[in-house]
C-alpha cells in the first residue's frame, strides 16, 4: 500500500510539471496569437479610415469608456513619434525605431508590431506580462485540482484493486500462522483464487512430511526412554542393595551414582510424558502441594508459600517441576521457595531458589533462547522440557534473576484451562 501511495504521488508531481510547462506554452502561443489577430484588425481599420481618425481626434488618446484593458494599442509614427493610442497604452511609445512581429518591451509588456503603408509608421498591440502570468497560474491551479483528483480516484481505486486481490492472500496466511498439522482438527480452508491454490497444496504437503518426522522422533523417544526405564531400575535396586552392604569409604560414591541414577530415571520419565501422541494437555485441576508430595530431590527443601490449586496437565506439571527443581540442585542449591498466582486468564507457578544466580550476559542469553526457542547449545535438558510444558498449556518459562544475591526465580507461566 506504502508503494501505491508513493507512485500516486510520484505520479500527480510529474503530471502538474508536464502540464504546468503545456500550459504555459499554450497560454503564451495564444496571448500571442491574439496580438497578431488584435495588431491585423487595427492594421485593417486604420488604413481605412485613416483620415476620418485623424480629423476626428483632438488629442492622441482614443476616447473610451471606464474600463481595464487586457489589450492595448499605439500608433507611432516612422519618426517614433506616439501618434494615437488606446485608452490605457502608455504615453511613451514601446519602440522608437520600427520594430515589426513579436517583441518584449519596456514596462514587462508583450508586443506585437505591423508597419503602416506608405512609411506612415507603425501600429502595436500589446498586452502585459502579468495577465499572462495570472492566466497561467490560474490554469495551473486548476489543472493541478483536476490532477490531485485524478489521482486520489487512481489512489483510492487501486487501493481497491489490490485490496481485493490481496484479501484472498491474506487469509490464507492467517490460515497458515493458525495451520498445526500435528493437530487432527487443525485443517487448512479452501482458497477463493486458484492462483493460490498450488501454495495451498504446498504448505500441506510440508506440514505431512513435518508431521511424520515428529511422529518418528517422539515415537523413537518414546522407545528409548520405555527401553532405559528397566535398565535403570535394575540399577537402582542394585545400589540400594550396594549401599547396605558396603563400607563406609565407599558409601559416598555410591550415594552419588544413586542420584545420579534416579536424575536419570526423572529425565526419563519426563521424556515419556512428553513424547506421549501428540502431547496433547488433559486439563485437570491439580494441586499444588499433593504434587509436591510426591516429588522427592534428594538435599532439596522446598516450602510451598501457600496451597493453591492451577488448571493444568498433572503429568506434564509435574515432569516441568522435577526438572526445574532437579536444576536448581545440579546448581548448587539448597531451598526453593514456591509460589502460585492466579488471575483470570493466567496462572504463573514461581520458584525461588537460593543458588548463586547466572551472570546478566547468561541470563540474557537464556531468555533470548526461551523467546525463540531456540535450545540448542543454549541451555540443557531440564529448562527446554519445562518451557515445552509452559508452551503446551499456552504460556512460557522465563527465568530472572532474584537480586541482592538470592539466587534465581524460574517463573512457570500457564494459560488457564480453555472454556468449552
Amino acid at each position: 500500500m506504502r508503494a501505491l501511495v508513493g507512485v500516486s504521488v510520484v505520479w500527480v508531481l510529474v503530471v502538474s510539471v508536464t502540464v504546468w510547462a503545456i500550459i504555459q506554452h499554450q497560454v503564451d502561443e495564444l496571448a500571442d496569437a491574439g496580438l497578431q489577430e488584435s495588431g491585423e484588425l487595427l492594421y485593417g481599420l486604420m488604413t481605412t479610415l485613416d483620415r476620418p481618425l485623424r480629423d476626428a481626434l483632438a488629442n492622441t488618446t482614443l476616447p473610451a469608456p471606464a474600463h481595464t484593458e487586457k489589450v492595448i494599442w499605439q500608433r507611432v509614427t516612422s519618426g517614433g513619434l506616439l501618434e494615437l493610442r488606446s485608452h490605457h497604452a502608455p504615453v511613451k511609445p514601446f519602440f522608437t525605431s520600427s520594430t515589426p512581429g513579436l517583441a518584449n518591451a519596456e514596462g514587462d509588456w508583450r508586443v506585437f508590431g505591423l508597419p503602416l503603408p506608405d512609411d506612415q509608421g507603425m501600429v502595436y498591440v500589446a498586452d502585459h506580462q502579468s495577465e499572462r502570468r495570472r492566466a497561467r497560474l490560474d490554469a495551473a491551479w486548476a489543472a493541478m485540482a483536476v490532477t490531485l483528483l485524478i489521482g486520489l480516484g487512481f489512489m483510492v481505486g487501486s487501493r481497491s484493486l489490490v485490496k481485493r486481490e490481496l484479501d484472498p492472500l491474506l487469509a490464507l496466511s492467517q490460515a497458515v500462522s493458525a495451520y498445526d498439522p500435528t493437530r487432527s482438527d487443525s485443517a487448512l480452508p479452501g482458497v477463493e483464487r486458484q492462483e493460490l491454490a498450488p501454495i495451498r497444496k504446498a504448505v500441506k504437503d510440508l506440514g505431512r512430511r513435518l508431521t511424520r518426522r515428529i511422529e518418528n522422533e517422539r515415537a523413537f523417544s518414546a522407545h528409548a526412554a520405555h527401553a532405559l526405564r528397566t535398565p535403570l531400575a535394575g540399577m537402582d535396586a542394585q545400589l540400594a542393595v550396594a549401599l547396605r552392604e558396603c563400607t563406609p569409604e565407599t558409601r559416598p560414591r555410591l550415594k552419588q551414582t544413586r542420584e545420579a541414577a534416579n536424575r536419570l530415571k526423572r529425565v526419563v520419565s519426563t521424556l515419556l510424558t512428553l513424547f506421549r501422541s501428540g502431547i496433547e494437555t488433559h486439563w485437570q485441576e491439580v494441586s499444588i502441594a499433593s504434587l509436591l508430595h510426591n516429588v522427592t530431590i534428594d538435599r532439596l527443601e522446598i516450602s510451598l508459600v501457600q496451597p493453591a490449586n492451577v488448571e493444568a496437565d498433572p503429568d506434564l506439571l509435574a515432569a516441568a517441576l522435577i526438572n526445574l527443581l532437579d536444576n536448581v540442585v545440579q546448581h548448587g542449591g539448597h531451598h526453593v521457595t514456591l509460589r502460585v498466582q492466579v488471575d483470570t486468564r493466567f496462572q504463573v507457578i514461581s520458584l525461588q531458589d537460593d543458588g548463586p544466580g547466572v551472570p546478566e550476559s547468561r541470563l540474557q542469553e537464556l531468555q533470548r533462547a526461551l523467546a525463540l526457542q531456540d535450545y540448542d547449545g543454549h541451555m540443557g535438558l531440564g529448562l527446554m522440557m519445562a518451557d515445552m510444558v509452559a508452551r503446551a498449556h499456552g504460556g512460557t518459562l522465563n527465568i530472572v534473576n532474584t537480586g541482592a544475591g538470592l539466587g534465581l526465580t524460574a517463573e512457570l507461566t500457564l494459560r488457564r484451562k480453555p472454556k468449552a
